[in-house]
């Protein structure tokens, strides 16, 4: 009697085990800083797991491996904010259990995949000139997806180009034969997806510009004073992507270094002219704005205050006098290479400039623990 007791019981529990549940959705998240891990809220699957059944009779749970999720042991404990452990990918396991009786549970499994998210860079703007002059021309929008991707890997997206960033954000209206578009001035949107999940927007503008134009120099005041020690990136001037060179820029320069645009740290030069070019459109002014750089002299100036040198142009030997002793000269090219150092310690300092090359040299000189920098060109 007690073995046929113990089949029905087995029987009966073997029947009231079955749990008719849903297929679980593979979930994803967007790795931001490509580590390969990511936050995912595993409770999206609930809905789908109950299937339909009451979730105030039933418990759902997500474990870490498919023992522990037959057994009902080691729950996740924080599967509204779960974190994986293997990088890009991994697997949880699932199980719903009947609240009133633990024996009646079900299991099952789903990946979780982390999946890079795209990080568009800077897209510059696409510049045509319009030989024609109607205002219209043909361009290739894909020449852009390297500045796009910024480095990301391409066969891990799609990417479409857009009319309206509405269109862009809801990926609708597609341009079709994005090699060969006819634009006028106007703005296109960009659309990066990896696997329809991770998505970012962005984009870039097209200008086409008459065959005759040219941008225009930039515009400020043609003497500014400058304390000493002070630098380019202290001048004032109205622009867009304002370089500084030495020359005007309107005439061969005597050297292939002297045209070359000047860092911003360099070191302002008293009595010295710089010339400002801007970039708009992608087209650098021809013409550049003089601006002469004026030092304010003060108290702390006056170990160079008498300093004089000549000749301006040389072609052998540089003088250089002052009333206290000079201590050291340095010259630079306006690479900002040094090509000369001497230390004189002298208040008349020859400087033999001519095994140099023909050029502009930035002169530094020092005296009592003070400097100035003048310009010098060399014949």
């Amino acid at each position: 009697m007690k073995k046929l007791l113990l089949l029905f019981i087995l029987s009966t529990t073997a029947a009231f085990g079955q749990l008719e549940i849903g297929n679980p959705n593979n979930l994803y998240s967007c790795d931001y800083d490509n580590d390969g891990i990511a936050q995912f809220e595993l409770t999206a699957n609930d809905v789908v797991l109950l299937n339909g059944l009451n979730p105030a009779n039933y418990d759902v749970a997500y474990h870490w491996s498919a023992q522990d999720a037959e057994n009902g042991i080691n729950p996740i404990q924080n599967p509204t904010a779960f974190l994986n452990v293997n990088p890009h990918s991994q697997t949880v396991y699932a199980r719903i259990t009947e609240i009133a009786n633990q024996l009646t549970y079900a299991t099952a499994q789903f990946t979780i995949s982390v999946l890079l998210q795209p990080q568009p860079g800077t897209v510059e703007p696409i510049i045509i000139l319009d030989f024609n002059d109607d205002g219209m021309s043909i361009v290739d929008l894909t020449q852009t997806e390297s500045q796009i991707l910024n480095g990301q890997p391409q066969q891990m997206f799609t990417m479409t180009y857009h009319l309206t960033e509405e269109d862009a954000q809801n990926e609708l209206n597609e341009i079709q034969g994005e090699q060969a578009f006819y634009v006028t001035t106007q703005t296109i949107y960009f659309r990066v997806s990896n696997s329809g999940y991770c998505n970012a927007i962005g984009s870039f503008d097209v200008i086409i510009l008459s065959p005759g134009y040219e941008t225009a120099q930039p515009t400020g005041e043609s003497t500014q004073t400058f304390n000493e020690g002070e630098t380019l990136a202290d001048l004032d001037v109205e622009g867009e992507n304002i370089q500084w060179y030495l020359t005007p820029g309107d005439a061969p320069p005597s050297n292939m270094d002297a045209d070359m645009p000047l860092p911003m740290n360099t070191v302002l030069m008293d009595n010295t002219t710089y010339y400002a070019s801007q970039t708009l459109n992608g087209i650098e002014s021809v013409e550049r704005y003089p601006v002469t750089a004026v030092m304010v002299l003060g108290m702390k100036n006056q170990a160079l205050a008498e300093l004089r040198y000549y000749p301006n142009p040389v072609k052998e030997v540089l003088t250089i006098s002052n009333t206290a002793a000079i201590d050291g000269v340095v010259i630079y090219s306006t690479l900002g290479q040094v090509v000369l150092e001497q230390k004189p310690d002298t208040q008349d300092a020859l400087i033999n400039m001519a095994s140099l090359e023909s050029g502009i040299y930035i002169v530094k000189i020092s005296s009592n623990n003070q400097q100035k920098t003048i310009r010098i060109i060399k014949q």
